[in-house]
């Protein structure tokens, strides 16, 4: 079963100073092979976020190969997070092969200064396993891609199992909740690739995704995006492959968002192969913004740029307020 912080009187702790990586595993030919932790309290003293001092990292980027990378690493009914007073900039930052995390709890990520991750991969082929976590961070709870990886090839992370896992942000970041601590913090959306391939994500949960005012991705739940981590890879970039099926997305601004190619390096890169289907989701719309008069368009759906092979069928949407639908050029909203 899935633990609980209630559960952590009866864990081992690991508690880092402030800044400080709690548990890595580097990159190397003698790099680790088939660990297994369980039953873990991993969180700082204070702050950790810094770039370099991630609370896990599986891989420390120096790999020029995949057989340098960690492989077979596994939180089981693990209690991952940041600090009540503190900020975490990433509580997984998994840059190794066949990486799972399972029946663990990873809560209390945020920053108020750069975009934070409680599961984060951009130097990996994969697979990853996610199955029944309860995950939380206020930027993007799951990021694959977004940044430059060790290993320069046609290499992107890949063949991700993501079942029963309940994502969310906490009410207490969003400034129109009652219950509202008075301080924002970075906000995005709630699973995003920015490149990645051959991904099945089916029976979670996605809820609370606000809107703020610091980027255009803010409030859009599911992000399907295609963003080099450096011009050189647009000749092999792929977001593609990914099936989001049997999901709820409840309580959002937006539903989803799919890139079809990079404009920052001249439309490279392709998103393709994409399925979204027999989704319900459920009460999107602008009072999940919370900047004042609420003005930023809400959609079920949102097509930039083209993309290839986009199923969209058998969904349920609902929201009880109007929900703008423009088109343009090279896009088009639902």
């Amino acid at each position: 079963a899935r633990v609980t912080p209630s559960h952590a009187r009866n864990f081992a702790r690991i508690l880092t100073p402030n800044f400080v990586t709690a548990i890595l595993f580097p990159d190397g030919p003698a790099s680790a092979r088939n660990v297994r932790m369980t039953g873990l309290e991993i969180f700082p003293a204070a702050s950790v976020n810094e770039d370099n001092a991630d609370l896990v990292r599986v891989g420390n980027i120096t790999a020029r190969s995949v057989d340098e990378l960690p492989e077979g690493i596994e939180f089981d009914r693990c209690y991952i997070h940041g600090a009540l007073a503190g900020e975490t900039r990433n509580a997984i930052n998994a840059n190794g092969r066949n990486i799972i995390v399972r029946d663990s709890y990873i809560s209390e990520i945020k920053t108020s200064f750069v975009e934070n991750h409680a599961f984060v991969s951009y130097n990996s082929p994969g697979p990853f396993t996610l199955v029944n976590n309860y995950i939380e961070a206020s930027a993007i709870p799951i990021l694959f891609g977004g940044a430059e990886p060790s290993i320069r090839s046609p290499m992107l992370p890949a063949n991700l199992d993501m079942r029963y896992n309940y994502v969310t942000k906490a009410l207490k970041w969003f400034r129109l909740s009652p219950y509202y601590e008075g301080k924002q913090y970075a906000n995005k959306t709630m699973l995003e690739w920015k490149v990645g391939a051959n991904s099945l994500v089916r029976w979670n949960v996605f809820e609370h995704n606000f809107r703020e005012e610091r980027s255009d991705q803010s409030g859009q739940a599911i992000a399907f995006n295609i963003r080099l981590p450096y011009p050189q890879t647009g000749a092999w970039a792929r977001t593609e492959g990914i099936d989001f099926i049997d999901n709820i997305v409840r309580r959002s601004h937006s539903a989803w968002s799919i890139l079809g190619s990079d404009f920052n390096y001249g439309n490279t890169g392709l998103t393709q192969r994409i399925t979204i289907r027999n989704n319900l989701f459920h009460d999107i719309g602008k009072t999940w913004d919370y900047r004042e008069g609420r003005d930023y368009a809400t959609t079920f759906g949102r097509l930039i740029g083209g993309g290839r092979d986009i199923v969209v069928e058998s969904n349920t949407y609902h929201s009880s307020e109007k929900v703008d639908s423009p088109a343009g050029p090279a896009s088009g909203l639902i």
